[in-house]
């Protein structure tokens, strides 16, 4: 038996780190796939990815800038060591899962953007399966990037002066606008990574702006019926699922102020009505 570990870093940030023991037993691979709804995507805009494996297996889906260097479990993968955690969990019975993520477009210059799946029958992800990597291209800069003004050209001559015309009558001041918006919500959120920390109401919302979160980033995403039964009493199927084998998370990603996560409480305290 031997200990294998490997690190995510975003930035001067770790974003997770997978330490695992493995016994190195033989393990009958079969196919993972990941399917995103669009492969040009406008800066801001959500992405679907589809994740289909064997049923119960666990998932993760992975994002990355990079598209090479991550390694794990003997395998190369089709994203970067700067990866970051775009959701996880349980394939359904069908052995399927549906997870939304918003792509680090806004306010870059970033052309494209790396997702892979991977899947085991152990929390460990070792072994490991992985799905072929996707990738996901910036609408705005997919004609390329806008070079550089040029110099201005020489001033033209001079026109006629026309005849002076006549005032206009002043018309009747318009009704006031609406207030305007701040683009501070909903454009870059929800990227947290799936953790626990402190003891939490179960269902209940936090707003997390560190890296892991305390439960599991609320995206929407299906849950099976039969790990969650006690969250799913709570939440039945308001927010998706067919409620025989799965129900679906509030999806809270354009609710979350920018670069903040809203995740929701997996494990902790049965709240009693009073």
């Amino acid at each position: 038996m031997k200990e294998s570990c490997f690190r995510s870093v975003g930035g001067a940030a770790t974003v997770a780190v997978l330490c695992v023991l493995t016994a190195g037993a033989a393990w009958a691979r079969q196919a993972t796939d990941l399917v995103v709804s669009q492969t040009v995507v406008t800066p801001g805009a959500p992405v679907t990815a589809n994740i289909s494996g064997p049923p119960g297996h666990f998932f993760v889906l992975l994002g990355s800038n990079v598209g090479a260097g991550l390694t794990f479990g003997g395998q190369s993968f089709a994203i970067g060591i700067d990866y970051a955690v775009v959701g996880s969990g349980q394939l359904d019975g069908a052995g399927l899962a549906i997870v939304s993520g918003t792509p680090p477009f806004l306010f870059t210059t970033l052309d494209r953007y790396y997702l892979q799946a991977a899947t085991s029958p152990s929390p460990t992800f070792l072994p490991v399966n992985l799905s072929p990597g996707r990738i996901v291209r910036n609408a705005d800069l997919i004609g390329g990037l806008t070079g550089a003004q040029g110099p201005p050209g020489p001033p033209g001559p001079p026109g006629a002066t026309g005849a002076t015309g006549p005032p206009g009558s002043q018309g009747p001041q318009g009704p006031a606008g609406p207030p305007g918006t701040q683009a501070l919500f909903g454009s870059n959120t929800n990227w947290g990574a799936a953790g626990r920390g402190r003891e939490c109401t179960l269902g209940e919302i936090i707003l997390t702006a560190g890296a892991v979160v305390n439960g599991a980033p609320a995206n929407g995403q299906l849950l099976p019926l039969s790990t969650n039964t006690a969250l799913f009493s709570l939440l039945g199927t308001t927010y998706g699922g067919d409620g025989r084998t799965t129900f679906a998370l509030p999806n809270l990603a354009a609710a979350a102020p920018n670069l903040l996560t809203y995740s929701i409480c997996m494990e902790g305290i049965y709240p009693a009505r009073q």
